[in-house]
């Protein structure tokens, strides 16, 4: 079981990366990916993140694929940090995406969706791009405990 205090407070790191580039106004859907990667495997040593992996025949090429101990649980699909999610799922990539892989996330960095199974199961605006103009993030336990172990 994953610790909340420590999600939250990654969390909290995670916002001032994002923020810290965000205001600079000097970025792509690329810029966010190195705090995005911190992120992730500051919440769980045991998850490793692959940018670009190899592409993989009637897949496509997701933007990170994803392990936990060497065993891959997934596929990562990250978008710009203002993209409408739900109008991005109904494009022909993440059909496409969302048809040949049991488990993946699509975000914008901000938002998360996890789809497994062809299902919708989590959907967590974690920040917004108003949180963004603040100086200190606070996210809610709500939202943290939204999250999956």
């Amino acid at each position: 079981m994953i610790d909340k205090n420590l999600i939250k407070k990654e969390i909290n790191h995670y916002f001032e990366e994002i923020k810290n580039i965000y205001h600079t106004g000097d970025y792509t859907e690329w810029t966010y990916r190195t705090p995005f990667e911190n992120f992730i495997k500051n919440i769980n040593k045991n998850y490793q993140l692959i940018q670009e992996p190899k592409r993989t025949t009637g897949l496509g090429a997701p933007d990170f694929k994803a392990y936990n101990d060497n065993r891959k649980i997934g596929f990562i699909e990250t978008k710009d940090l203002n993209a409408n999610l739900d109008e991005i799922l109904e494009t022909e990539q993440l059909k496409k995406y969302i048809d040949a892989i049991d488990n993946l996330i699509l975000t914008n960095y901000l938002q998360f969706i996890l789809i497994r199974n062809k299902q919708n199961v989590l959907n967590v605006d974690l920040l917004t791009l108003e949180d963004l103009n603040k100086s200190k993030n606070s996210i809610s336990n709500e939202k943290v405990e939204q999250l999956p172990n």
